[in-house]
Formats: C-alpha cells, structure tokens, sequence
C-alpha cells in the first residue's frame, strides 16, 4: 500500500464534511420511511454509500474522486430537468445546482485536486 505524505487539501475536506452531512440528513430524514424491511435496507445502504464516500475521499481514494464526480454529474442534470419541467418547488433544485457545479469543478479542474490524488 502506498503512504500518503501530502495533506489533505482544505475542499476536499469541506465535500467529505458535506457527505458526512448528506448521512446524516439521510438517516435523519429517513425515520419516516421506516414502514417495512425494504425501506430500512435501502436507508441504511445508501446511508452507508454515502459516509464511505466521505471517509475515502478525506484519505485520498482516486475511485472515491471519481464516483464524487459521476454522482454530481448525475445530479446536475436531474436537478437542470426539474428546473425545465414542471417542479413546484424550484428552490431545491437550484440549491443543489449550486452546491455540484464547485464540487464538479474543483474536482475535476484544480491542479491541488489533481496532485493529492496522484500517488508518486
């Protein structure tokens, strides 16, 4: 296993701090959906989906950067296609728009992103 030597870039720590949020607004948010076995699985795996990803991205883990991308790629365009259908309540979609254009950004553009990723 390779040692990481390079400390861990402050954004990086902010978007692990916002997958820590994310879990726990998931789990939080999920007591309701607590009707049957189905809907606690699906909790708990997604809960756990998201403070894994948080956890490995803090630590350096390139397919951690990655899967970050992908999901806020994903989320941009779900929450664009809201805004341009017909959404009651455009408020959340355009926070969401707000928050995954600087994730995608600076995880896929910055060149301090790029070099704590890199293991040499």
């Amino acid at each position: 296993m390779k040692k990481r030597d390079k400390k861990t870039p402050l954004g990086i720590k902010i978007i692990s701090i916002y997958y820590f949020i994310v879990f726990l607004v998931i789990i939080l948010s999920g007591f309701k959906l607590l009707t049957n076995v189905f809907n606690v699985l699906i909790l708990i795996i997604v809960a756990l989906i998201a403070i894994s990803i948080g956890v490995s991205l803090w630590k350096g883990n390139v397919k951690a950067r990655k899967i970050v991308l992908f999901l806020s790629g994903l989320s941009l365009i779900n929450s664009v296609l809201n805004l341009l259908g017909n959404l009651d309540n455009p408020l959340q979609s355009i926070i969401n728009i707000v928050i995954v254009i600087p994730i995608i950004v600076y995880l896929g553009f910055s060149k301090e992103v790029k070099d704590f990723f890199s293991v040499k």
